[in-house]
């Protein structure tokens, strides 16, 4: 097989706006610049036929599709991917009855408001048409305010200044039901923070066609807090829990404490996790795979997806959320190394006792291939280890320019070396964090990796693909891109630049500094979610939905089941200011 990497970035979201330009409505009458508006709304209608015709012709071929719900504590949930087997319909039910989830009837659109001197462009809450909906099925979980927010009904919480919410609670209990009721496995989740302390979160559960092993196979998930919690969501299974609870207190010294049964389900105090510096160091990337060890070779549960989270105004306060599936008719155990890039300057590696023989070549790949060199600590630094191994990259190493970045290339590199060693490309995520005025930004991306088992080739193809947005302009204008990494495999770039031409609205830009090859598309779409101008200035601009999701689950169904020779290994969202 060879093997896709697909990661997805919504980077810059909050800045491209829907809005039109500010200097829409400049000297015109009222009555113009609704006709603007409107003729803008007939472009948009006929694009989204267009588009939608295409896409029900890919949903027709496609057998065993990808599935995508997304949980958006602002009180939204979202699906995207094909309707396989009457699956939204049971999810239509499920989400009804225990979310209390509401159609969505309402969107924000643009209106020509007079000011008296002259017209200007608003937003307000009005009935929606079929072309204005961005994702497959959306629902609001409370009542529509008419400045677009939503009045909750409680099933999304939050509270206190460190980051506590319920959002691995309810994304184990979409999992339980897809899995064990509705027979599909899944494949990945990932979260993501916006706002401007990071308080509104979104939630993406990615799901593959039915398999009946899913039925039976329990699920749980360990998310590592900084600010000093661990919380555990999922069924407790042959005793897991008091076998973790065992582990965590002779381990990291870690003491229960009284779990709020709407947040989690058992819930642990730990001094632990640490952070020193003005550079983001920590050493969450070492626990991880500490307790990834222990869930995988003591416990026989397999790790099925891994991610990080950014809290708090800085995006310091990191969260990390590990999924575990109780697989020990099969699982015997699997060794696993992160390798952290941070574009401040750094490499990390953590899971080195895991990976004696991989030690060498690996320091071989980062000094001669990369041009790295041994990290040596500051005057005052203490000396305790927060990684394995820490180098410093060479100048220029890391390509940054405003939100663009060549982390995806770097990636890809490392992946096809380790694959050479044995290792395979298992995970990776992106996460950022930035000083108190939201800017200063470092990016870290965390790439985690699988010894082969005997007999398996590791060293496939690699291809990543990310989709993000760029800001052009202060006035909210955007443009959609799509960078592709990895080798030309059997002619994939000619597949990918017709498929994204006809489905994608891309014109192809060729290859550059920070990617292999470059697609520019004009399908993205992102929503402001609310008029509210106090919410614009603390928490930033389009907070609301996008249509990555319906792109990214039809772009993962071409690659793995129409080309057929594809498989998904990774799919995450990260959000930058």
């Amino acid at each position: 097989k060879i093997y896709q990497d697909f990661a997805v970035s919504s980077a810059c979201r909050k800045l491209a706006a829907l809005l039109p330009s500010s200097a829409m409505g400049l000297g015109q009458s009222r009555e113009e610049l609704q006709q603007q508006l409107d003729a803008r709304a007939a472009h948009g209608k006929m694009q989204y036929d267009s588009q939608m015709a295409i896409i029900r012709q890919l949903d027709a071929k496609t057998r065993v599709p990808h599935l995508l719900i997304e949980l958006r504590n602002l009180g939204f949930v979202e699906i995207c991917g094909k309707d396989l087997g009457g699956i939204y319909q049971r999810l239509d039910d499920w989400f009804k009855q225990y979310f209390g989830a509401m159609d969505v009837q309402c969107v924000l659109k643009p209106y020509a408001e007079d000011n008296g001197c002259c017209a200007n462009a608003a937003l307000r809450l009005m009935p929606a048409e079929e072309w204005e909906q961005v994702s497959d099925k959306n629902y609001t979980c409370g009542a529509h305010m008419p400045d677009g927010r939503v009045a909750g009904n409680g099933i999304y919480k939050w509270r206190g200044a460190e980051g506590e919410n319920n959002m691995g609670k309810l994304t184990m209990m979409v999992v339980n039901f897809m899995t064990n009721q509705c027979g599909w496995g899944l494949q990945l989740c990932d979260g993501g923070n916006l706002g401007r302390e990071g308080q509104f979160r979104e939630q993406q559960i990615k799901f593959k066609a039915p398999h009946p092993l899913n039925l039976i196979a329990p699920h749980i998930m360990i998310e590592l807090r900084q600010v000093g919690y661990i919380e555990v969501n999922g069924v407790d299974t042959g005793g897991i829990f008091a076998r973790l609870a065992q582990w965590l207190s002779q381990a990291w010294g870690a003491s229960p404490v009284a779990a709020d049964p709407n947040y989690c389900d058992l819930k642990f105090r730990c001094g632990a996790f640490k952070k020193r510096g003005s550079e983001g160091e920590n050493n969450m990337g070492m626990r991880t795979m500490e307790i990834v060890d222990f869930m995988t070779k003591q416990c026989a549960w397999t790790l099925i997806t891994c991610n990080g989270g950014n809290f708090g105004r800085k995006g310091d306060k990191r969260e990390q959320q590990m999924v575990f599936r109780n697989d020990e008719h099969v699982q015997h155990g699997e060794n696993h190394v992160m390798v952290e890039l941070r574009d401040i300057g750094y490499v990390e590696v953590n899971g080195l006792h895991d990976a004696q023989d991989l030690q060498g070549s690996l320091d071989f790949f980062l000094r001669q291939r990369w041009g790295c060199t041994d990290y040596k600590c500051g005057l005052f630094e203490s000396s305790e280890k927060y990684c394995d191994r820490k180098y410093v990259t060479p100048g220029g190493f890391y390509y940054r320019s405003g939100p663009t970045n060549n982390l995806g290339k770097r990636t890809i590199e490392l992946a096809h070396y380790l694959g050479t060693q044995g290792w395979s490309l298992m995970l990776c995520n992106g996460g950022n964090i930035s000083d108190i005025h939201g800017r200063n930004i470092k990016r870290e991306q965390q790439v985690k990796f699988t010894r082969g088992r005997p007999g398996e080739s590791t060293d496939m193809p690699l291809l990543m693909m990310e989709l993000r947005t760029l800001p052009v302009d202060h006035c909210g204008n955007y443009r959609g891109l799509v960078e592709v990494n990895g080798p030309d495999t059997n002619g994939i770039y000619r597949q990918l630049s017709d498929y994204m031409m006809q489905t994608m609205m891309a014109r192809s830009c060729g290859p550059q500094p920070y990617c292999d090859w470059l697609f520019q598309s004009d399908v993205f779409r992102l929503r402001e979610s609310t008029t509210n101008w106090h919410d614009y200035k603390w928490n930033g601009r389009l907070n609301g939905e996008s249509n990555f999701g319906r792109y990214t689950m039809r772009l993962c169904d071409f690659m793995v089941d129409h080309l057929g020779m594809w498989d998904l290994i990774a799919c995450n969202g990260n959000s930058i200011d």
